[in-house]
């Protein structure tokens, strides 16, 4: 078994100890046309991998004039994202793109490290690479730490809407009525300089104890209030006490096979063997 607690989320993984993994062949990605639970999840999890106490955070939102289909709107997004790459090579942020009611998408952007820039020059930015004479651009900056930060993250950056009719990303209906070729809508959410976000501390622990395994389960489920336990291999908790929950694995094992911490580092472990 693995625990791997980074930020405010600690994965726990069951490996199997006789038997080597079998290969995994992930399928062929077709049109997007959902913001999925699994995606959600995977946005949410990895803002609660990184550390923003000391970090400059910007929330952007970034709307068009006219209703531009989805692949205009990537294309225009792309462009001012290089720019801002281009302008501040340090910065980094998640974005995600939402359709609104009025059938136009826009872009929310969580912004790490970008120093102070006019509103009026980031709209004018925003107008080049739209083409539009009034793209609107909406800036806050985030000053309560990760606390203020999550909250817009759930609030803007991974809400869902399972409202019949609603123009939300769930709606997979809604986003194809654009046409009849049923054209991908492209992705929902990514990052810009993603070696550049400030990712936290990772501990990983890895042990082979039985008795640790079901102890680890047992205490997720309880912490979590049975929601991150449900899985038979895999486990997520989720809050400020996940380095102290991997320490307690790390000395109560019976065999510590693997115990290490990095720092500052944004890549996963997808599998330790046992053997």
């Amino acid at each position: 078994m693995s625990v791997e607690a980074q930020g405010t989320v600690l994965v726990a993984h069951a490996h199997r100890r006789r038997y080597a993994p079998k290969k995994y062949h992930p399928p062929l990605r077709g049109s997007i046309s959902t913001f999925s639970n699994a995606s959600r999840r995977r946005l949410i999890e990895l803002f609660s991998r990184m550390n923003v106490t000391r970090v400059r955070v910007t929330f952007l939102t970034l709307t068009f004039a006219g209703t531009p289909s989805a692949s205009e709107a990537t294309r225009a997004f792309r462009a001012f994202s290089m720019r801002l790459r281009r302008k501040f090579p340090k910065l980094s942020a998640i974005w995600r793109k939402e359709l609104q009611a009025r059938g136009s998408w826009h872009y929310h952007l969580i912004v790490m490290n970008m120093p102070f820039w006019a509103q009026r020059l980031i709209q004018q930015t925003w107008e080049a690479c739209t083409g539009e004479e009034r793209s609107v651009v909406h800036v806050k900056l985030l000053t309560s730490g990760k606390q203020q930060a999550m909250f817009y993250v759930s609030k803007y950056l991974a809400k869902r809407d399972k409202r019949v009719g609603s123009p939300s990303l769930d709606n997979a209906s809604y986003l194809h009525a654009e046409g009849e070729s049923g054209e991908s809508v492209g992705r929902f959410w990514g990052c810009i300089n993603r070696n550049e976000l400030p990712f936290d501390v990772r501990r990983i622990v890895v042990v082979a104890d039985e008795h640790m395994y079901e102890a680890v389960w047992n205490e997720i489920a309880r912490l979590s209030g049975g929601r991150g336990a449900t899985q038979t291999r895999t486990a997520r908790l989720y809050g400020t006490f996940c380095y102290d929950l991997a320490e307690k694995v790390s000395h109560n094992a019976h065999k510590v096979l693997y115990d290490i911490t990095h720092l500052n580092s944004n890549r996963r472990i997808r599998y330790l063997s046992l053997a």
